[in-house]
């Protein structure tokens, strides 16, 4: 009867210390993000870097309970993941609460700028306003990105500006404003700075980049990490996420860690490019 209850106490105190290892086991998530937004986040090398993957490393870092990864992907297909609930968050949407009911959103992590390059003839008269001055004019853009603001995107469902969308190819829209198959570009301010720097002192692009203009900053937008709306029992922890990242982005933000982030991962991918 002794030994019974001695093995009875023992498999009891298995089963506890089993279930409080479970209990302490870190939740295991994957969090997507745009493979393809240099220098916000790009491969290189086999790495996910940039801005982005830079700030959400040190921030997951900090999150107790969670073993975090992060996973390149096309920025379209982190869309539709995110629309169907077979992703739980994505980054850097911005916020279109309207266009993309099935999407949830982070405290804002950085602001971008938005703004144009366009070929130099363009600017042959005034083009102040955004945007009515630039009515008929060919524009474009990164496929699946809603930049440029809701006026802009009104004009384009009128049909009075033409956007010509390729995914994964800011490279070969600012060349198609260097040869004049389209009047503009539009993009993060530092994505399009970068690379016409890097346009200029290529001695293969130097001629065609004498083409190439900067243009006015035409909107202003901040960057999140979006969470499903979709399939929330697969995510029952979401919330708990949600309120621990976003307090430590806060933290980060007022430390000045991610205008830390910002300013190195600038100057990184600069130097690359040389």
């Amino acid at each position: 009867m002794t030994n019974i209850k001695i093995t009875l106490t023992r498999a009891v105190l298995v089963l506890f210390l089993s279930f409080s290892l479970q209990a302490k086991e870190d939740i295991s998530v994957t969090v997507y993000g745009d493979g393809y937004y240099p220098p916000f986040s790009w491969q290189q090398d086999g790495r996910f870097v940039g801005i982005y993957p830079t700030i959400l490393r040190n921030a997951f870092d900090r999150m107790d309970g969670y073993d975090i990864k992060i996973v390149p992907v096309p920025w379209k297909r982190g869309l539709h993941i995110l629309k169907y609930g077979k992703a739980f968050a994505l980054f850097p949407p911005y916020y279109h609460p309207k266009t993309r009911p099935y999407m949830s959103y982070s405290v804002p992590i950085l602001e971008e700028k938005t703004r144009l390059v366009c070929h130099k003839d363009f600017f042959g008269k005034s083009r102040e306003r955004w945007p009515e001055d630039f009515y008929g004019a060919s524009i474009g853009r990164s496929l699946g990105y809603l930049i440029g603001g809701e006026s802009f995107q009104e004009a384009i469902e009128q049909k009075k500006i033409k956007v010509i969308e390729l995914q994964d190819s800011n490279h070969n829209l600012m060349l198609m404003v260097g040869n004049g198959r389209i009047d503009c570009y539009v993009d993060e301010a530092s994505a399009l700075e970068v690379e016409l720097n890097y346009l200029k002192a290529s001695l293969e692009y130097k001629t065609l980049a004498e083409n190439i203009f900067m243009g006015p900053i035409v909107n202003h937008q901040r960057g999140y990490l979006g969470f499903t709306n979709e399939n929330l029992d697969m995510y029952p922890y979401k919330n708990d996420f949600v309120n621990k990242f976003n307090q430590i982005i806060l933290d980060m933000q007022k430390s000045g860690d991610i205008e830390r982030v910002i300013n190195e991962s600038l100057k990184a991918y600069q130097e690359d490019l040389k």
